[in-house]
């Protein structure tokens, strides 16, 4: 029986995507850490994807489906967090993929490291067929708070403000949700996660693949 105070609540806006969303899904179910619950917030889209995801949940039991009207991004995220049974939250963009690892490293990072928020590296790509570089040599690093929040303004800036190369502890999440109606919704929450967590570790190994599109 696995662990239920190690389950990890992953949140998926879904708008618009039908192109990209299979592989998505696919990159999550496929994650070498098991005890996921996937939450698909089908944002009001206009196209297949609230049908793929529900195509999705009747093979994985661990998938769960909202639809609701569209409102953007924070509020599907929101909707997301408000149904989540995990300990830990993790976000991911529906049109991007993840390394098969990805989840079983950040919660590693949080374990072994007496962290609340654990980060990795993203890698930008147009298409599927691109592979990351080996990082032959990890770096970890692990940062309080204040010091956490001053990576806003240093090189690790990217790999700080975004939502979805990371890892939480679910109870930094009181209190705080994303603001419906912006844009760069992430930088109006993250730095108040930070705030809050005691301790926040980075590896450089890039584990997220964030889809460039031309549109």
């Amino acid at each position: 029986m696995e662990n239920t105070n190690d389950l990890i609540s992953v949140i998926v806006p879904v708008y618009n995507v039908e192109k990209y969303l299979s592989q998505c899904i696919n990159s999550l179910i496929n994650q070498t850490y098991k005890n996921l619950e996937i939450i698909l917030v089908d944002d009001g889209s206009l196209d297949n994807s609230g049908k793929i995801c529900d195509e999705f949940s009747e093979i994985d039991d661990r998938i769960i489906v909202i639809h609701k009207e569209n409102n953007g991004l924070s509020s599907a995220r929101n909707a997301g967090l408000k149904i989540a049974k995990g300990n830990f939250i993790g976000f991911v963009d529906s049109d991007d993929w993840l390394d098969e690892n990805m989840y079983e490293i950040l919660f590693k990072l949080i374990k072994d490291n007496d962290s609340d928020i654990s980060c990795c590296k993203f890698f930008k790509a147009a298409d599927s067929e691109e592979k990351v570089p080996v990082i032959d040599n990890e770096i970890i690093q692990s940062f309080n708070n204040i010091d956490g929040l001053n990576n806003f303004y240093t090189d690790l800036y990217t790999q700080t403000v975004v939502a979805w190369n990371k890892l939480y502890k679910r109870n930094l999440f009181d209190n705080v949700t994303y603001p419906t109606g912006k844009i760069h919704e992430d930088e109006g929450t993250t730095y108040k996660l930070f705030y809050k967590a005691n301790k926040i570790t980075y590896t450089n190994k890039p584990l997220y693949y964030y889809r460039t599109t031309p549109n």
